[in-house]
């Protein structure tokens, strides 16, 4: 095996690794966007430091949502943003979902009808995760095929 071909078969692996796991995101982000519509209210907006050395966070910063929504008389919790989760991957990014869903926000909510617990505030967010892994395996492979 040539030393290119060994290095893209290196890089294969590593960008399919993760391909099951963005096809399932990308489903269930396909399948919520037709999911039931309730009205909620953020119960819970806060940011969570992960660690910090003087004013510069060295770790990412989350975003801790949890919101109330009643489906069929029954009053229910959720804390999930988006389908793979939502809530900042960057401490800049984890303000963002705080600023987005203020304590007290009426928001819609979109529950999954066969389990109404399962809920997001933001379907379909995984949706392009799940295309990019996709489209990234299917070059690679293309590449490593042409080597």
């Amino acid at each position: 095996m040539t030393p290119v071909r060994a290095l893209l078969s290196i890089l294969m692996l590593v960008v399919a690794a993760p391909a099951p796991e963005w096809t399932v995101r990308a489903w269930r982000g396909i399948r919520a966007r037709r999911w039931p519509q309730t009205v909620g209210r953020i119960t819970c907006s806060n940011v969570i430091a992960s660690g910090t050395i003087g004013a510069r966070t060295m770790r990412p910063a989350l975003a801790d949502i949890e919101y109330e929504y009643r489906v069929n008389d029954q009053t229910l919790t959720g804390t999930r943003v988006g389908v793979v989760g939502g809530l900042g991957t960057t401490a800049e990014s984890g303000y963002r979902v705080v600023a987005r869903y203020p304590l007290g926000k009426s928001v819609v909510v979109w529950y999954d009808p066969d389990d109404p617990g399962s809920a997001v505030l933001e379907p379909g967010s995984a949706g392009d995760v799940g295309l990019a892994g996709f489209l990234l395996c299917l070059i690679a492979g293309l590449i490593w095929l042409a080597a």
